[in-house]
C-alpha cells in the first residue's frame, strides 16, 4: 500500500510580543544613535565656530564638557574633527579623544594616541588609504601622513604602546558597518611630515 506523502510540519507564526518586541528594541537603538549623534554634532558645531580655523584656543571644560585640546582634519575625506583630552565614553562621545599618558600632539619622540568613534568622529575612516595626509591644529599645525593600516583584535595593546620615534595612531573600532559591540580594532599608523622633522623619522621604519 503506497503511503501518502506526508505534510511538512506547519510553522507557527511569531507571537504578537516577540514582534513588538523587536519593534521596541529597534526604536530604542535608534532614539540611542540619534541622542548620540545629536550630542556629538552640538559640541562639534560649537567647538568649530571660530572665524581662525588655523590657530585654536584651548577652551576649558564647561558644564563637564571634556577639555578642548585641538582639532582633526584630513581634508580627502571631509572629516574635521574637535579633539578633547580623555578617551572615556564622555569624552568619545563628543569628539575624537586624546589617551591620557601617550605623547602630546606634535611630540617630536613618542606615540600620540587618538581614539574616536567609528559611526560619528571616525566615521570618513572607512574610506582612509596610505598616503592620506592628516593635520592636527593645537596651537600650531603639524602634519601626518598615514603609512600603515591594520586591523587587529579588541584586546590588542600593540598599537597603544610607547615609542621612541615620533608617530600619530588613530584607533576605532572596526567593523565600520557593525551592528551592536565591534569585535575588531582598526589601526591607522601616521609618520610626521612638518618640515623640522623630515630627517627625524624615516615614515618606512613604520610600514
Amino acid at each position: 500500500m503506497r503511503r501518502g506523502r506526508e505534510r511538512p510540519a506547519s510553522i507557527s507564526p511569531p507571537r504578537p510580543w516577540v514582534e513588538w518586541g523587536l519593534v521596541l528594541a529597534g526604536i530604542v537603538l535608534l532614539a540611542r544613535s540619534g541622542f548620540e549623534w545629536h550630542r556629538y554634532s552640538g559640541f562639534q558645531h560649537k567647538s568649530l565656530a571660530t572665524p581662525n580655523r588655523v590657530a585654536l584656543v584651548r577652551k576649558p571644560a564647561d558644564n563637564g564638557d571634556p577639555r578642548v585640546i585641538g582639532r582633526l582634519e584630513i581634508p580627502r575625506l571631509r572629516l574635521s574633527a574637535v579633539v578633547v583630552e580623555g578617551d572615556d565614553e564622555n569624552s568619545l562621545g563628543v569628539g575624537v579623544g586624546h589617551m591620557p599618558g601617550t605623547a602630546a600632539i606634535g611630540s617630536r619622540v613618542g606615540n600620540v594616541i587618538l581614539a574616536g568613534h567609528r559611526d560619528t568622529a571616525f566615521w570618513p575612516l572607512r574610506n582612509a588609504r596610505v598616503g592620506d595626509v592628516i593635520s592636527v591644529v593645537a596651537g600650531r599645525t603639524y602634519e601626518y601622513q598615514i603609512v600603515k593600516i591594520r586591523v587587529i583584535e579588541a584586546d590588542d595593546v600593540s598599537a597603544i604602546q610607547s615609542s621612541y620615534t615620533a608617530k600619530l595612531t588613530l584607533v576605532s573600532c572596526y567593523p565600520f558597518r557593525h551592528v551592536g559591540p565591534a569585535p575588531k580594532r582598526i589601526v591607522f599608523t601616521a609618520a610626521p611630515v612638518w618640515p623640522e622633522n623630515e630627517n627625524f623619522l624615516d615614515p618606512a621604519a613604520l610600514r
